[in-house]
């Protein structure tokens, strides 16, 4: 038969035109901005990641993390990204948040460091979000360091649902 149109809808939002809509990407850690992990196989199953979009399977082990990606985040109540105050390279910088411009601090390299914990560390400072001064105090500020492997610079990254993820310092 033919296939027909269909008609009303609102088609998901596809940044890169890569056939992938991004809440989609979130979801499974891949990139709503580059349209080159298309055709990757992150689980190795012999079908492309637009392929496991098409037949609704999972791209990769479910989880919507895959380490040693890089993500945009954003913050779910603004739609703002995670930002370097003042554009610093800086140690000790504030990570602040500012308005999307995908541009490379706003981009962030999640890497699984064990037990479910990943460093989170900007593509453009090279330095990772840390507590500063490894406080455990409610309005401890957010800073960029270089990783060493404290706690305070570890996160979990847990799906909460609809594309969103709860980070939280361990």
């Amino acid at each position: 038969g033919n296939v027909g149109m269909v008609k009303g809808g609102v088609t998901p939002l596809d940044s890169d035109k890569d056939g992938m809509p991004d809440m989609w990407e979130y979801f499974y850690g891949l990139n709503p901005y580059s349209n080159s992990d298309q055709n990757e196989d992150n689980d190795s199953d012999g079908y492309t990641n637009v392929e496991e979009y098409l037949n609704q399977t999972e791209p990769g082990d479910g989880d919507g993390i895959l380490s040693d990606r890089t993500y945009l985040i954003i913050a779910r109540h603004s739609e703002q990204s995670l930002d370097i105050k003042d554009k610093s390279t800086d140690e000790g910088t504030s990570v602040i948040q500012h308005t999307q411009q995908k541009i490379s601090r706003q981009f962030w390299s999640i890497t699984n460091v064990g037990e479910n914990f990943y460093s989170i560390i900007n593509d453009s400072s090279s330095l990772c979000i840390d507590v500063q001064d490894q406080s455990d105090d409610d309005s401890a500020l957010i800073v960029q360091n270089t990783y060493t492997g404290v706690e305070s610079q570890q996160w979990s990254i847990d799906f909460i649902g609809e594309g969103y993820y709860k980070i939280i310092n361990r």
